[in-house]
């Protein structure tokens, strides 16, 4: 996760400020969830505060047969975190399509 607070910390604050008002404009689309027919793999960071594993596990109980790993020792970017897990299950799930 240090590798991520190094790119924030180098991130001008203009394009943080930017980045959370278009997040808070966003509209809920989780009715839409449901809907969802294609193989869905769900990967979400155990550190996870923007999108706790609680939310991510919500999502999976909404798309009909989704599939949801927890990435350990990662939060938000857990592909950058923590990319052995995270490309192993996105290996994994590749590979069963």
């Amino acid at each position: 996760m240090k590798m991520v607070q190094s790119i924030v910390e180098r991130t001008a604050p203009l394009s943080i400020f930017g980045t959370l008002m278009a997040l808070a404009a966003r509209t809920d689309t989780t009715a839409a969830l449901p809907g969802i027919v294609c193989p869905t793999l769900i990967l979400v960071g155990e550190k996870d505060q923007l999108t706790p594993p609680a939310a991510a596990q919500a999502m999976k109980e909404r798309i009909p047969n989704a599939r949801l790993h927890v990435i350990p020792q990662a939060a938000h970017m857990s592909n950058l975190e923590n990319p052995e897990s995270f490309n192993g299950h996105l290996k994994e799930f590749l590979s069963s399509l």
